[in-house]
């Protein structure tokens, strides 16, 4: 007897497929009739997974826009994700801005694009089209953004905080909330890069202040920032299995290695290497590198995986033994 899976659903393969299920049936039936087993109603649809909160979007009315200007908002499907609605929110003028789970989207658009999207949708979603809503700004914050404004309630003198905060990109929006940020009070402290149609920034803000920052429309999402730590060295005892529990132990990881019987002269005299095959790896002024990374018109202008880093930038002659190989198509 065998089981083969479709979709969610189990089905029974071979010539036991009748009594399996008549027997399942049965047992059911008097189950339910000795114990009064209650059906539990199940949704109907997928739910919507944000950082935020779980959205079920049968519990949530859909407001028909009415704000001027480009706006986020979000896009359920009834399944799984067809070319065709895809080129439909496109069409309709909607920017695809990210894919959410479960069969939902976060496009951007203005009030005209936004108003056809909920008319097609009250229309019953003939083209697969389930709901739509506002992007709302309680879907915004992270969770430790928001436990975060709320300790920030208690404290006496509160000062500027740190937040990393997501925008759609579009210039017009962007400079608006730039202009809000500067009017609170605020200031941008760092710009990490960012994919293709969006914006990063860490600002510094009051906690309180957030909530109204937020009604900004291009702003996708608010975190709080942490600062970025050096944890190599942890990373290191944990793929070495270095760890009691789920904590790795403390201590030198190349002192481990020494305890272990390694040394620097056994990698030397190893010959290992890591084979890299790109394009813009690394970049010569006249050619690039045709070999590994000591050859080439010039010597190599990085220090990835020299003998403890030693490959001042700049400087002529490497200091140590790279295990860098690299072969790049040359333009």
């Amino acid at each position: 007897m065998k089981i083969i899976s479709n979709g969610n659903v189990p089905r029974l393969a071979g010539r036991y497929f009748s009594s399996y299920w008549s027997a399942s049936l049965l047992i059911s039936f008097i189950l339910s009739a000795l114990f009064s087993v209650p059906v539990l109603a199940q949704s109907s649809r997928a739910p919507i997974l944000l950082n935020a909160q779980t959205l079920q979007t049968e519990t949530i009315a859909e407001v028909p826009p009415n704000l001027a200007g480009k706006q986020l908002q979000l896009v359920q499907f009834s399944g799984p994700i067809q070319p065709e609605w895809v080129a439909q929110l496109s069409a309709g003028g909607l920017r695809i801005v990210n894919y959410l789970p479960d069969y939902s989207y976060l496009v951007w658009g203005d009030s005209a694009a936004r108003a056809a999207l909920a008319q097609r949708s009250q229309q019953g979603g003939t083209d697969g089209l389930l709901w739509t809503g506002a992007w709302r700004d309680e879907y915004k914050f992270a969770p430790s953004a928001s436990a975060r404004v709320l300790e920030a309630q208690a404290e006496k003198e509160p000062q500027p905080e740190r937040f990393s905060v997501q925008l759609v990109a579009d210039s017009e929006a962007n400079a608006v909330t730039l202009d809000r940020l500067l009017g609170m009070g605020g200031r941008i402290t760092a710009q990490p890069g960012a994919l293709p149609g969006f914006v990063n920034l860490v600002v510094a803000l009051l906690p309180a202040q957030l909530a109204n920052f937020a009604k900004q429309p291009d702003i996708i999402s608010i975190h709080q920032y942490i600062e970025p730590e050096l944890l190599d060295e942890r990373q290191n005892m944990i793929v070495a299995g270095n760890v009691t529990g789920n904590n790795p132990n403390p201590g030198n990881y190349f002192n481990l290695l020494t305890t272990w019987g390694f040394n620097q002269a056994q990698f030397n005299a190893s010959g290992f290497l890591v084979d890299i095959t790109d394009d813009g790896a690394d970049i010569n002024p006249s050619g690039g590198i045709l070999n590994n990374a000591m050859s080439g018109p010039v010597a190599a202008n990085h220090f990835v995986l020299f003998e403890g880093g030693n490959r001042p930038i700049g400087s002529a002659v490497p200091t140590g033994t790279s295990r860098f190989v690299l072969k790049r198509a040359l333009r």
